[in-house]
C-alpha cells in the first residue's frame, strides 16, 4: 500500500519528527485506491539506530518489499523475518548474512525457494545449475 503523509516537510508539521528511517510505526490511513493518505501516526518503538552501510542495507530491504510484494496482503513470516534483520542491522552484525537470510525466506514466501546443498563446504565456490540446484563450482575456492 502507498501513502503520503501531507504537509510532512512542513516546518511545524506533526509527522516531522517520527516519518524517519529506522522508527517503527503504528498509522491509520484514510482514502480510496492506490494512494492513500496517512491519517495518524505514532512510533510503536524507539528509532533504530542505522548509519553507512547498515542504513542502506534497511533501505535495500524495504525497496525489495515494496516493489516485490502484492498489495493489501499479509505475511506474517516475512514480516516477523524483517524486524529480525532490521534488529541485526542496527545492532551492526554481519551484512551479507543478514541480508542473504532475508533474501531466501523472501524468495520461499514469493514461491521462489531455493535448497542449498548440505553440508556447504567451507571455502567451496558454489554456482546455481537450473535443474540441479546449488553444485560446486570447477573453482575450488571461493
Amino acid at each position: 500500500m502507498s501513502a503520503v503523509a501531507r504537509g510532512a516537510r512542513a516546518k511545524h508539521s506533526k509527522w516531522r519528527g517520527i516519518l524517519q528511517p529506522g522508527v517503527p510505526l503504528l498509522v491509520e490511513f484514510s482514502g480510496r485506491g492506490s494512494l492513500r493518505n496517512f491519517k495518524q501516526a505514532e512510533a510503536a518503538n524507539l528509532a533504530l539506530p542505522l548509519f553507512g552501510n547498515y542504513l542502506y542495507s534497511a533501505l535495500y530491504l524495504n525497496e525489495l518489499l515494496y516493489y516485490l510484494l502484492e498489495d493489501n496482503n499479509a505475511y506474517p513470516v516475512l514480516y516477523e523475518q524483517y524486524q529480525n534483520s532490521l534488529m541485526a542491522l542496527a545492532k551492526q552484525q554481519p551484512l551479507e548474512a543478514c541480508l542473504r537470510e532475508f533474501e531466501l525466506l523472501l524468495m520461499a514466501e514469493l514461491g521462489f525457494a531455493i535448497t542449498l546443498p548440505e553440508p556447504l563446504v567451507e571455502q567451496q565456490a558454489y554456482q546455481y545449475q537450473l535443474n540441479q540446484g546449488f553444485v560446486p563450482s570447477r573453482a575450488n575456492t571461493a
